[in-house]
């Protein structure tokens, strides 16, 4: 992903806005004397409090240093580690592949040359797990970071039911929602864009597409829409 240069005005105000709000919530909360959970949340604190509670392991990596940035709570249990011990730690002391290695994959990640890998995890008791991480770049506090997704792959019925439990909270979170959420069946796009890649003999779809501008609207047209909820 090329860097980004100017500074959209219309993000400065947003963001901006936001900080303003989250002041007069601050001052709200200090004026009562209470928590005032009946109020509306901000929706960089509701995406905060979304990333800090969800039921999947969520991590923020820094691609430079791979350090990382922040993890939630389903991390801290997943890894064995508090949350300061994590954010004090890089993602090469819990990736079992080499640091040199590990540098290639958050390159592919933040090209978008991948999003999915297969990987094996350190907990702190030493165990490797078999992971699935779904990762892609994100903006965070002007920074590019990384936005990875943790899936545990570990055999056997336990991880079954950890996996769909996980899935019944993320519903639940999906539909309450305050905010639009859409989710998208992407299949039909991953398997037009795989068989594009290989009838090109190209190393990515984005050289692809770079040259046949009428792909990326193909492509477009076979994102579908699997749900949406009540927002």
């Amino acid at each position: 992903m090329a860097k980004r240069q100017d500074k959209d005005p219309g993000e400065a105000a947003l963001n901006e806005r936001i900080k303003t709000l989250e002041r007069e919530l601050a001052a709200l909360k200090r004026d009562c004397g209470k928590e005032t959970a009946q109020a509306p949340l901000p929706a960089a604190s509701f995406l905060s409090e979304t990333f800090r509670n969800s039921p999947m392991v969520m991590l923020l990596i820094d691609p430079e240093t791979g350090a990382l940035v922040d993890a939630n709570r389903a991390a801290e249990a997943f890894y064995g580690y508090s949350h300061e011990q994590l954010t004090s730690m890089k993602i090469t002391q819990i990736n079992t592949l080499t640091p040199e290695q590990v540098k290639k994959e958050m390159a592919r990640a933040i090209a978008r040359n991948e999003n999915i890998f297969h990987f094996r995890h350190r907990l702190a008791s030493g165990e490797d797990r078999a992971v699935i991480v779904t990762s892609g770049p994100v903006f965070h506090e002007e920074r590019r970071l990384l936005f990875s997704i943790v899936h545990d792959t570990t055999p056997g019925k336990r991880a079954e039911n950890k996996i769909r439990q996980s899935e019944e909270r993320f519903k639940g979170l999906f539909e309450s929602s305050p905010l639009p959420f859409w989710e998208f069946d992407m299949s039909s796009v991953v398997a037009y864009a795989q068989q594009m890649r290989e009838s090109a003999g190209a190393d990515s779809v984005a050289s692809v597409l770079t040259d046949n501008p009428d792909a990326t609207l193909e492509m477009l047209r076979r994102v579908k829409v699997a749900a949406v909820n009540l927002a």
